[in-house]
């Protein structure tokens, strides 16, 4: 298990990039934090093919996600088995079709506790299952959801 604390920033530059993830066996507990995601295709916080992924606030610094780029997404869960929690978590997306949260290929996606999701962009959803593959889960509890 990895853990990242309270404070701690990631910034990711360039296409098909990932801010943090977790994957396989993964388990990946995020708190705090402030990640950040430039170029297309880019996630912020993803889960993939059986990981574990949560991303949380603390009482005083509130975990943030921001993508900028075309079908870049805020939060992703994908494959069988994954797992993404975003507990009190602010997610800004901004390009065409950059969902606030997509879950797909079986996975579960889980905002919850006051959390805070904003998309602009044409196409660009708040919530997002994926139709393609059936199976996925996408909860969303106690949370505002905004598409401008």
């Amino acid at each position: 298990m990895r853990t990242l604390n309270p404070g701690d920033t990631v910034t990711v530059t360039g296409n098909n990039q990932e801010g943090i993830v977790a994957t396989g066996t993964g388990i990946l507990n995020a708190s705090g934090v402030i990640v950040t995601t430039q170029g297309d295709n880019a996630s912020g916080a993803a889960a993939h093919a059986g990981g574990m992924l949560t991303i949380s606030s603390t009482t005083l610094i509130n975990s943030t996600v921001m993508t900028s780029g075309i079908g870049s997404f805020g939060l992703l869960s994908s494959g069988v088995g994954s797992s993404l929690l975003a507990d009190g978590v602010t997610v800004n997306t901004t390009g065409m079709n950059s969902h606030g949260a997509l879950s797909r290929e079986g996975a579960l996606l889980t905002i919850q506790n006051s959390s805070n999701v904003t998309t602009s962009g044409t196409g660009a959803a708040g919530l997002a299952v994926s139709p393609l593959n059936q199976g996925s889960t996408l909860i969303s509890a106690n949370s505002t959801i905004n598409t401008t």
